[in-house]
């Protein structure tokens, strides 16, 4: 069985999902449980999240993560499209 790499879309979407889920505040080291990401590459992407505007890292303390308005949104409508993707058996 060959296995699928994720998109970095789908990692952008899973990291926001682990946030989500714990409350919308999440550490560091839950979300890389929860997004399954090294911590490198889990930086390297939170950077950009918060460059685009869908996370913010909490100025109070460094470690917990928040989605944005913005980023709450864009879960949202991904997840209709993802929905709708798979109705006709797609995988995005």
């Amino acid at each position: 069985m060959k296995k699928h790499r994720r998109s970095r879309l789908r990692v952008m979407v899973d990291i926001m999902r682990a946030i989500r889920a714990c409350s919308n505040e999440a550490r560091i080291t839950w979300i890389m449980r929860d997004a399954n990401l090294p911590y490198d590459r889990l930086l390297n992407y939170l950077a950009e999240l918060e460059r685009r505007g869908l996370v913010i890292r909490k100025s109070d303390n460094s470690d917990l993560y928040h989605l944005t308005k913005k980023g709450m949104k864009f879960l949202i409508e991904f997840e209709k499209v993802e929905r709708f993707a798979r109705v006709f058996g797609l995988e995005l």
